[in-house]
């Protein structure tokens, strides 16, 4: 317990504990082991050989060879040869690269299995393969040898433009330190030419007990199972005269540092600034939590003022973001990031970031942006509390393998749903506020910009940016917390009556049918503490329009669902929902058209309010049609210079027989888009309420739901008619099709 001086008041700064559903254990070889019982999913468990060492630690001659090591591990070990570990794993019904695998970082190597616990030989057998792991792989020299060209393999698959950018700005902005040139996929020639002995070498310096931990969380005997990690890891010798474990930095510097990319690859124009900051320490003390409660206020609030600028036709970017977090080494980052419309955008793009932080350094933010962060964190921490005893245990394992390497405190959902409780209502805007000052600076700054290969002569010179982020702003104009008020819905619905109820003991459902004609099945279920899970379908679609109004009906519902609701927008939408843990969709398909959602039981009724608007209510805007338009437009841009995304859109159109709704959408395509048309068609498929069929499973009752399926789905209005689907000729090809060359096509994928 630490005395703190706080506001002339001596208050006592708890240390954090750990949390009693949780076994640590410590062997005398300096092996670390957690367990933790959890019956979500009942009779499995997943278990983890977590290494504290990564390719950081690689000396130059072994660059690549962390993960060179991580791959040998499956390729034969003192009790399993060869491929007999794969294959005793996959016989008892793991399966490979989702129940098994594992991954090499800069810092650490973690090695994942998830077994079966209702088999005890399994399970302990599974334990013997995680020993295996930590001192006994084979590296029999003809395996080393096969394995190279696997690495390579996933090297080469690796080469695409992400990872050609990566590897010429890392070496900029992280200069100085080890991580600039110890990328985990290592180079092709090492791999290619490594000795053995420099491959085993790193294995016997580096897997050794006391860098090494044992994770088990799942349906397990916890003293059984502290009783086979002591038999098999205890006997490990202890390193004699071990290398010392290293912890590399960062330098700091004063200059601002500056990479501006191209690459053939590449379909976005990205910006991003980073203000690196010496690391926080993760939370020991509830005040240290406190403080971390505070910079998760802030995230939020920074990340809304950018979101709300992207949801103008004006903004010279697509999705902004500005937020505090760790970063790589002994370095967070204050990090703005921004993806541009256009190569001539990148400029503006900075600008803006650069501008919506100092407007925030200069007025901080306002009361209710406040209010709606706290209220939203509170719901998000209040889920997990109540789901609590529902928690997959691959979840709940993230926060012990974060402990082992970066001494996150564990104390326990129920103590940190406690510490929110206790916090959230103290927390001032002038805390919040006084943040970003000791984050903006202009020492230990680097700003990276990467482009398609055309946007190369429209893109920014490092000059320009840097002028951009040292330009004076001058005092800004505040900003102004904007938000339509009202209720979700214009007019209040005017409740039906369910008029039949059917049951179906064998599975458990009920069905009501309701005064419309609409029908509901409902299964109350207890598999989740606090989550509904609802949806509703019929038969239409888009099979009921033309060819040449198909991108306006396949849109339809995007265009619906960005509009907002009633006489709210989607900015006013979005604030209104704050701390609300509820969503609902249209979609629309091929023969059908629906609606999918979720929600906690507290806020199921604001989620049946949304059903209820998106089918009475839509709201047309012509400013978030223009939005969606752009977004379209630049994520068609360059997606045919994306290999991968060719060959699945070649695929896609082949397999639809090529016909012409199984064509990619292409940027005349997206001009046929008219936004009167298409929220015409979304009111004509959603306007006969009566012909959907609405389902609900979750844990609820018949009894509490059954007001709210009179009020909001009893109520829609119906034409006592139900649709049908056209059969629009879709099938898949009869006969093999030979293609003789190329077919260079687009698809789109796109989010609001």
């Amino acid at each position: 317990v630490v005395q703190l001086t706080a506001q002339n008041k001596t208050v006592k700064d708890k240390v954090l504990p750990v949390s009693p559903e949780v076994k640590i254990g410590k062997l005398s070889n300096g092996l670390t082991y957690y367990i933790r019982k959890n019956q979500e999913p009942k009779n499995r468990a997943e278990l983890r050989l977590v290494v504290n060492a990564g390719s950081t630690l690689e000396s130059d001659k072994q660059v690549g060879l962390a993960h060179f090591v991580e791959h040998m591990c499956f390729n034969g070990t003192k009790h399993f040869k060869k491929q007999e570990l794969v294959d005793f794993l996959e016989k008892s019904g793991v399966n490979f690269g989702a129940d098994l695998n594992a991954y090499t970082s800069f810092d650490e190597t973690v090695y994942e299995l998830q077994v079966p616990t209702d088999s005890p030989t399994v399970y302990r057998q599974a334990l013997q393969i995680l020993e295996d792991w930590a001192h006994l792989v084979s590296f029999e020299p003809v395996e080393i040898d096969k394995e190279r060209g696997v690495i390579v393999e996933e090297w080469r698959l690796g080469r695409g433009a992400d990872a050609r950018l990566r590897d010429k700005y890392f070496p900029v902005m992280l200069k100085g330190s080890q991580y600039a040139k110890r990328l985990p996929i290592g180079t092709k020639e090492n791999i290619d030419t490594a000795h053995y002995n420099t491959l085993t070498s790193f294995y016997k310096d580096w897997y050794r007990p006391d860098l090494q931990a044992v994770i088990v969380v799942g349906d397990v005997d916890v003293a059984e199972t502290e009783r086979m990690i002591k038999e098999h890891f205890a006997k490990i010798p202890r390193a004699v005269n071990p290398k010392p474990r290293k912890k590399f930095s960062i330098p700091s510097h004063t200059e601002t540092r500056v990479s501006i990319l191209t690459d053939p690859e590449q379909p976005y124009n990205v910006v991003q600034i980073y203000y690196t900051q010496p690391e926080i320490p993760a939370a020991k003390t509830e005040s240290e939590y406190r403080a971390s409660i505070v910079r998760g206020l802030f995230n939020q609030m920074m990340s809304s003022r950018l979101d709300e600028i992207a949801q103008k036709p004006d903004a010279p970017f697509l999705f902004g973001s500005s937020s505090y977090g760790s970063f790589i080494g002994d370095k967070d980052a204050f990090s703005l990031l921004a993806v541009a419309k256009t190569g001539k955008d990148i400029a503006a793009s900075i600008e803006t970031l650069v501008t919506e932080n100092e407007r925030v350094r200069q007025y901080g933010f306002v009361q209710s942006e406040l209010d709606r962060a706290v209220k939203s964190s509170m719901s998000y921490i209040e889920n997990l509390y109540k789901e609590r005893n529902k928690t997959k245990s691959a979840e709940l394992l993230q926060e012990l393998v974060r402990n082992y390497l970066k001494q996150e405190s564990i104390p326990g959902i129920e103590y940190e749903y406690g510490l929110y409780q206790k916090f959230l209502p103290t927390i001032t805007l002038q805390e919040v506020n006084s943040l970003i000052s000791r984050w903006i600076k202009k020492t230990d700054r680097s700003i990276i910009v990467t482009a398609p290969e055309k946007e190369k002569n429209n893109l920014i010179s490092s000059t320009a940016a840097l002028d951009i982020l040292n330009k004076p702003l001058g005092s800004l104009k505040k900003y102004e917390d904007k938000m339509a008020t009202g209720p979700l819905l214009p007019v209040a619905p005017i409740p039906g009556k369910i008029t039949a109820e059917k049951q179906y003991e064998s599975i458990g459902t009920t069905e009501w049918t309701l005064s419309n004609g609409a029908h509901v099945v409902l299964k109350p279920t207890t598999f989740k503490n606090d989550d509904i899970q609802f949806s509703a379908i019929s038969w239409g679609g888009t099979s009921l329009y033309s060819d040449a109004d198909y991108m306006n009906a396949s849109n339809a519902s995007l265009i619906a669902l960005t509009g907002g609701m009633g006489n709210l927008d989607i900015q006013s939408l979005q604030k209104e929902m704050a701390g609300k843990n509820c969503t609902v969709a249209p979609s629309m398909s091929n023969y059908m058209q629906g609606m999918n959602g979720s929600s906690t039981k507290k806020d199921l009724e604001t989620a049946m309010q949304l059903l209820y608007g998106y089918f009475v209510a839509p709201r047309k805007d012509s400013s978030m049609f223009k939005v969606v338009q752009q977004q379209m437009q630049v994520q068609l841009a360059n997606k045919d210079k994306n290999p991968a995304s060719v060959f699945g859109d070649t695929v896609g159109y082949v397999m639809g027989n090529y016909h012409p709704r199984r064509k990619p959408v292409t940027l005349e395509a997206v001009k046929q888009l008219e936004l009167d048309r298409a929220f015409n068609i979304y009111k004509e498929r959603f306007s006969n309420g009566g012909q959907f069929l609405f389902t609900f499973v979750g844990n609820f009752t018949l009894d509490s739901i059954r007001p709210l399926v009179e009020k909001y789905i009893a109520s829609l209005p119906s034409t006592g008619k139900q649709d049908s689907w056209k059969d629009v000729g879709l099938r898949y090809p009869l006969s093999l099709i030979h293609i003789s060359e190329p077919t260079r096509l687009l698809s789109i994928s796109y989010a609001v």
